[in-house]
């Protein structure tokens, strides 16, 4: 009944996951859900910080003291996660 559970909850959650219009962010960067993959801490700590904006963009290290403008090096725009992922040059370069 278990392994059924399980499985019944991440085609549930693979469906929600999918057609929500929200989290397009990171869509770009998984488009499919992998059980492997999201059962990990360290990926899971990424997934979370990426969507609070707590993670080592300039933006956010700027609001804690460790960036004095906040702004990206290369498109001076303030260097959140959705100008980082949709707009900014060094992404694409990379």
């Amino acid at each position: 009944m278990l392994p059924y559970l399980c499985q019944h909850s991440f085609h549930a959650w693979e469906i929600q996951y999918l057609t929500d219009i929200r989290g397009n962010v990171y869509k770009v960067i998984f488009p499919a859900l992998l059980r492997s993959s999201l059962s990990t801490h360290s990926l899971s700590t990424i997934i979370f910080r990426l969507g609070t904006g707590h993670c080592q963009l300039n933006h956010h290290l700027s609001h804690i003291g460790l960036n004095p403008g906040g702004l990206c090096d290369q498109c001076v725009k303030p260097e959140a996660v959705e100008q980082f992922f949709e707009v900014c040059p060094k992404l694409t370069e990379a």
